[in-house]
Formats: structure tokens, sequence, C-alpha cells
């Protein structure tokens, strides 16, 4: 059992002194979103992972799963034994694992990027709607949910005129296991706020928010622009939680600037 990682370039880049990036992707997701996001980071080493549960990663998950057990696992079975101080960029759910990353290990990071993710727990009322996906899960299962929730995740515009892309992610996230859904929805509920997290990390960093994101308000990613320089925060408008998809473009542009 173990944690699937993929690094490219294969062979190493002799010339390259470059800190190296590391991509954590979003609840009920593999390391395949990021395939065209990969060109916004020329000449620098990349380390895709799947999260313990999902992918191609079979390591068996914590029992209580916690987010900061997740960040443990990537430390210890990609940071430490690669020796390196990477660029952090997660997606959602990546995002909270790479903020508890910054918290323990943020020595050990150059550089830190939420990526339609947020600071702050829960509030009541989405821990209850975390509730609600847990049972319906159990009664309905994965594939129910999925077809469900995916599409809600992109624009409408952008569902209108992209349907295949949206079915793409809508059929890598219905291969999700029954138990790693019900586990992370729990570990995403119970996380802690990491406000002071954000604002004290002192290497580069860097928020992208979408305009329209319906799992992270706009209102709460204004928050978290108070907490960065102005240039360290960008906002993509007409767009909801899947700007890699969405405005690939410009989401290659910003990560260009982190790195």
């Amino acid at each position: 059992m173990a944690l699937f990682v993929k690094k490219l370039p294969l062979e190493e880049l002799p010339s390259s002194n470059e800190s190296p990036v590391l991509l954590l992707h979003g609840f009920c997701e593999d390391h395949s979103i990021w395939e065209n996001m990969l060109s916004a980071f020329p000449g620098r080493t990349i380390y895709l992972v799947d999260l313990p549960g999902f992918g191609r990663s079979n390591l068996e998950l914590a029992h209580p799963l916690s987010i900061d057990w997740v960040a443990e696992v990537i430390y210890h079975q990609v940071i430490e034994p690669e020796q390196i101080e990477p660029i952090v960029v997660g997606h959602s759910l990546g995002g909270y694992v790479a903020l508890a990353l910054a918290e323990k290990y943020g020595n050990s990071l150059s550089g830190l990027c939420l990526f339609h993710s947020t600071v702050f727990a829960d509030s009541p009322e989405k821990k209850a709607t975390r509730n609600k996906v847990v049972d319906y899960v159990n009664k309905s299962g994965v594939e129910s949910f999925t077809t469900e929730f995916v599409p809600g995740l992109f624009h409408s515009l952008f569902r209108r005129k992209n349907p295949g892309i949206v079915q793409q992610v809508v059929d890598l996230a219905a291969g999700t296991r029954l138990d790693t859904l019900t586990a992370y929805t729990a570990a995403m509920r119970d996380r802690p706020e990491r406000s002071e997290v954000l604002k004290m990390f002192g290497q580069p960093k860097l928020i992208i928010a979408g305009e329209k994101d319906g799992a992270v308000p706009l209102e709460q990613s204004l928050l978290m622009k108070e907490m960065v320089r102005s240039d360290q925060f960008v906002l993509l408008e007409e767009t909801a939680h899947m700007g890699m998809y969405e405005k690939p473009e410009a989401c290659k542009a910003a990560l260009g600037s982190l790195a």
C-alpha cells in the first residue's frame, strides 16, 4: 500500500536550481486535474500526488481521518525523502492539506498557493451539509452523488459550452471509493481555521479565487485578500471552482508569478 507520486521530468534537470513544485488535487479528484497547468512551471521539477485513498494511492486511511494526517503523509513520503523545499499548490481540499503542511513544516516550503481553497473552518451550516453528504452517499452511492455534485463546481456558462470536460471530471470523481469520500468529507468538516498560518507564512504566497465559486464564497475570498499583498491575490471573473479548466491561461500566468 503506497502513495502515488509522479515526478516530472523523469530525469533530473542539471541546470535548474529552482524550487520544485508540489501539486495537491481536490476532493474526488486525482493528479490528472493539473495536466494543463504543468506548462506554468518551465524548468522546474514537478511532483504530482494522488492524496491517500484517491486515484492510484491505495494507502490505508487513518481512522478517523484528519487533514493533518494527510499532510503528515505528504511530508514523510514526498517532501522528506526527496529532500525538497517545494512550492505547494493545493486545489480546494489540497489547499487545506497545504495549509496544514505550512503550519507544521513552513520552513520546508518555498511557496504556498491556495487554488480555490480557504483558510476558514466550516460554518455550522456547512458542517450540516457535510453530514448530509455522508448520509446521502451511504444511501445512494458515490456515482449518484458525484453526478449531482461535480457539474455545480463549474460556472453555468462553462458547463453549457464544454459538456465534455465537465463529464470527464464527473467520470473521474465517480471512481472515488466510498470510504474515501465519506472519510474526507468528515475530515474537511472537522478541520480547524488556519488564517494565522496564511498571514504568518513568510515565503511567496498566492490565492487564486473564483468570482462565482459556490464552494469558496466570494466573501471568504475577499477576507483572505486582506491577509496577503494585493499582487498575491487573483480573482477570476465569471469563474466557479475549477479555474484550471475554466480559465487555464489566467491560472497559468498567476502560478508562473508565484514560481
